[in-house]
């Protein structure tokens, strides 16, 4: 199949009640519920540019479920595992291909590759483009491995423009996260940074 459009999703999650937490109002807006994640806008840049690429944040607007994409790529952390399943469960009665990767498909991802056509463990760099020549050449895998060895001075610039078009964030056009390294060089054992990257440091 040839991939003309993917839609990268950033999933919300579910409040105590059942209702997916949005950023409504003004305080809404200035917690962690509205900053700007990096892995979807470097991995849009990472994506031919023949396909359109669209970006949804889901804390801040309605799923479209009606699009075109063929691929539905989701990227989410462990807050959003009951969101993303049901994301991924919508889309591929649609007829969709769905994807998922960041700190839920890298930390815990056992059962995740029976509910998601593909895992990305680990960084996506590498593994996205795979994953979409995979596709295209009908030999998609159920799980790829991110190389956390990637050189950083060889990656895209990230797609703000993306961040741009969809932010609400007060009067600002939107807040732009900047990668200067990836990883950290010591052992938390709390912290999720560690176990993501192995204790690695770029």
């Amino acid at each position: 199949m040839i991939i003309s459009k993917v839609l990268f999703i950033q999933p919300s999650f579910y409040a105590d009640d059942g209702r997916v937490v949005r950023a409504n109002g003004l305080f809404d807006r200035l917690t962690t519920v509205n900053v700007a994640e990096l892995g979807i806008p470097l991995l849009a840049a990472y994506t031919p540019s023949r396909m359109q690429v669209e970006l949804v944040d889901d804390a801040l607007e309605d799923i479209p479920w009606d699009t075109s994409a063929e691929v539905i790529a989701i990227s989410a952390k462990l807050i959003h595992r009951s969101r993303a399943l049901d994301l991924a469960a919508a889309f591929k009665q649609k007829g969709k291909i769905v994807v998922l990767g960041g700190y839920l498909a890298t930390l815990c991802p056992e059962g995740l590759a029976e509910r998601f056509d593909a895992i990305c463990i680990g960084d996506g760099d590498q593994a996205w483009v795979e994953m979409l020549a995979d596709i295209e050449n009908g030999r998609l895998r159920s799980v790829y491995h991110g190389d956390h060895g990637a050189a950083l001075d060889a990656s895209p610039a990230p797609r703000y423009d993306l961040l741009a078009a969809k932010s609400r964030l007060l009067s600002l056009k939107t807040s732009y996260p900047v990668q200067a390294t990836r990883g950290c060089p010591h052992d938390c054992s709390y912290c999720c940074v560690t176990r993501f990257y192995r204790r690695s440091y770029r």
